[in-house]
């Protein structure tokens, strides 16, 4: 499909490499978006949450580093939000 697209005559609205860039930037998160669905399933993170409040409290979790520049740490300590990413690894 994105062979056909970019093999395509000229774009009049916009010059070509700015089509190319857009397609290349949509197939890129194209990939991205489907490996994340596929390992969100393979956990079994899908069927028990929603997209949209897996990526909320996913959205949450946040590592600071510790006092004077010690290992980083996580900072949310919601137990479910810690549950999330145990499961996924992170």
């Amino acid at each position: 499909m994105y062979k056909n697209l970019i093999d395509r005559d000229e774009v009049n609205v916009h010059t070509d490499y700015r089509t190319y860039a857009t397609e290349l930037v949509n197939f890129l998160t194209a990939i991205i978006a489907m490996r994340g669905k596929k390992k969100l399933v393979s956990t079994g993170l899908w069927g028990k949450y929603s997209h949209k409040q897996l990526f909320r409290n996913l959205s949450k979790y946040k590592m600071v580093r510790g006092a004077s520049g010690g290992p980083w740490v996580p900072s949310t300590w919601l137990k479910y939000i810690n549950e999330i990413c145990a499961t996924l690894g992170i």
